[in-house]
């Protein structure tokens, strides 16, 4: 799914992107899977994702550099950054799901928020060289400081994407599991065998590391997914072409019937 060139798509544990049709995207239970958050756009973009309606990871966000993406495989909530819980997909019947009836199981949710776009005038364009420190920096830190930065360097312009940290100000880094289940909650109302749930799976040994960004855009863009049940997980290199077995024609994936001869498929 993408969206102002921001995209989310869902990986299985041999890094696979798995189909999607329209928001619902086809897993089959007890899968492991990993989120691919991406920015094609020349700034820094910020990631609050939540699956399940939890977010997975606490109060922080994901730094992803401009130009580049992040695999996200893992729960971050209590803010251990060497390892935690990988993400499983189970029936909403299992035992580890917080609430079995929730309304928000299966659903995953993200939201980007773009660093402000600054322009300069043409001789500051960065980066450049400050004579007075021999150090290359940024037209930013040249007006907030009235000079360039020390020659030890500002946070945040390692560029590593992955970056973690407080949302809205200065952020976490990745390149990575950790606890998120409460104490599992049983409700009296049915549970439907048609409806998926994410809980911790084995654990992930990826890291996350703390980095910044500048200042965000007020307005964001938001990309949502839906994981649906399904007996075997569709990737998009098994349904990338589907013909009839008995005209020929090409059908889409989800297609149960031949729509020129109405063969089954």
């Amino acid at each position: 799914m993408h969206q102002n060139n921001l995209i989310v798509a869902i990986r299985n544990n041999h890094g696979e992107i798995l189909r999607e049709s329209g928001i619902n995207v086809y897993m089959a239970f007890n899968s492991t899977y990993s989120l691919l958050l991406k920015n094609t756009n020349n700034r820094k973009a910020l990631a609050e994702v939540w699956i399940d309606g939890t977010r997975v990871l606490g109060e922080n966000g994901l730094i992803v550099d401009a130009n580049s993406l992040v695999d996200l495989k893992r729960f971050c909530v209590d803010g251990n950054l060497k390892e935690g819980r990988e993400f499983t997909f189970v029936p909403a019947s299992d035992s580890r799901v917080q609430d079995p009836t929730s309304a928000d199981n299966g659903k995953i949710n993200v939201k980007f928020t773009l660093e402000q776009q600054t322009t300069y005038p043409w001789w500051l364009n960065p980066p450049y060289w400050d004579y007075n420190y021999s150090h290359r920096c940024y037209p930013s830190y040249y007006w907030q400081y009235g000079g360039c930065c020390p020659s030890t360097g500002i946070s945040g312009f390692s560029g590593v994407s992955g970056q973690i940290g407080t949302v809205g100000s200065s952020t976490i880094n990745s390149s990575g599991n950790t606890s998120y289940c409460s104490p599992n909650i049983i409700r009296t109302a049915s549970i439907s065998q048609n409806v998926g749930a994410t809980v911790e799976g084995n654990v992930s040994d990826q890291r996350f590391n703390v980095g910044s960004i500048g200042v965000l855009e007020t307005t964001s863009t938001y990309i949502n997914l839906m994981i649906v049940p399904r007996e075997e997980t569709l990737t998009v290199a098994q349904t990338q072409c589907k013909f009839c077995v008995n005209c020929g024609k090409k059908m889409k994936f989800q297609d149960k019937f031949c729509a020129q001869c109405g063969t089954k498929s």
